[in-house]
């Protein structure tokens, strides 16, 4: 369903874990065409972004997502900096995802932890 959306702009419509479940499954969908992808002040947390970041381990067609203004911290941000950069074994560091080449994150870290995986993942 909705497989042809290019893309999805859903800013500041507190879109909920049902909303990022659908969006998850649309992104993990192998006939999904999304490519930008929109999701600012969404008051997702760690439970969502972690679900957003899963979905998009075989995705090759987003290219763009941004997150900014959400509230999720380190157990997000983890999620994300495994999806772009999983260094668990050369295997995984091939199979990471290298079709996302924009990601806007919250800015709300107040932990010196988050800051500094928050500079790895936009380094990725």
């Amino acid at each position: 369903k909705y497989t042809n959306l290019e893309v999805l702009w859903l800013d500041g419509n507190n879109i909920g874990k049902e909303g990022c479940r659908s969006i998850a499954n649309l992104l993990q969908n192998n006939s999904s065409r999304l490519r930008l992808l929109r999701l600012d002040s969404n008051d997702i947390g760690d439970e969502e972004a972690e679900m957003l970041a899963d979905s998009l381990k075989h995705n090759t067609t987003l290219t763009y997502l941004d997150l900014g203004g959400n509230k999720f911290k380190e157990k997000g941000l983890r999620a994300f900096l495994k999806l772009l950069n999983d260094i668990a074994s050369i295997g995984n560091t091939y199979n990471s995802n290298h079709t996302l080449t924009h990601l806007d994150l919250p800015n709300n870290y107040s932990c010196s932890k988050c800051v500094a995986m928050e500079k790895h993942i936009r380094s990725s």
